[in-house]
């Protein structure tokens, strides 16, 4: 038997399922089959080219290594493209944060409030940059600046959580701020 390649194949019938019984039958597996692509979906209310560039920026980001260089550029040509793109702006602004550029990271966070002034999410990361400012001000003994910075980011958590006492994001930065405060 030169023919071509076969494989068996288990295929249940109505019948056999109820009994456990099998009717088996030979696959060909010389014809190749069309390969199904993935259907990109997009959200709705964002401009589907800032979703595409966004989803790059994700790949570069989650590259090993990360490439965050491509990503802040993915970003940022995401939110030049629909500047009300909220999760860009905030994998930016994370992106600044990881590179310890926590004032190109508070810059993009704020950008992200003007375009999305109710968003709760980016006022606890603005927050959080206040955190990380805090205690860098005090790790240089800059008490006046880290009392100043820290009272900022308190009241910025106390802002957002009598609107959402749920939100994730900044119940995460309150953790943050409590270990800074009892310095743990």
């Amino acid at each position: 038997g030169g023919g071509a390649p076969k494989a068996k194949k288990a295929a249940a019938t109505t019948a056999g399922a109820e009994t456990g019984e099998t009717a088996e039958e030979e696959e060909d597996l010389t014809q190749r089959k069309p390969v199904e692509e993935k259907i990109i979906k997009y959200v709705e209310g964002v401009e589907e080219g800032a979703q595409d560039l966004f989803r790059e920026g994700i790949a570069a980001a989650l590259k090993v290594p990360p490439d965050y260089d491509l990503a802040q550029r993915k970003f940022s040509e995401a939110i030049e493209a629909d500047a009300s793109f909220l999760e860009a702006y905030t994998n930016l602004g994370k992106i600044h944060e990881r590179m310890r550029r926590t004032e190109q990271a508070l810059a993009v966070y704020r950008r992200a409030l003007k375009a999305n002034p109710e968003n709760l999410d980016a006022q606890a990361y603005v927050g959080k940059i206040y955190l990380v400012n805090a205690r860098a001000a005090k790790q240089i003994g800059n008490d006046v600046e880290y009392k100043r910075l820290l009272k900022e980011a308190k009241d910025t958590f106390d802002t957002v959580v009598a609107r959402d006492a749920d939100n994730v994001a900044v119940n995460n930065a309150l953790a943050l701020y409590w270990l800074i405060e009892e310095d743990l």
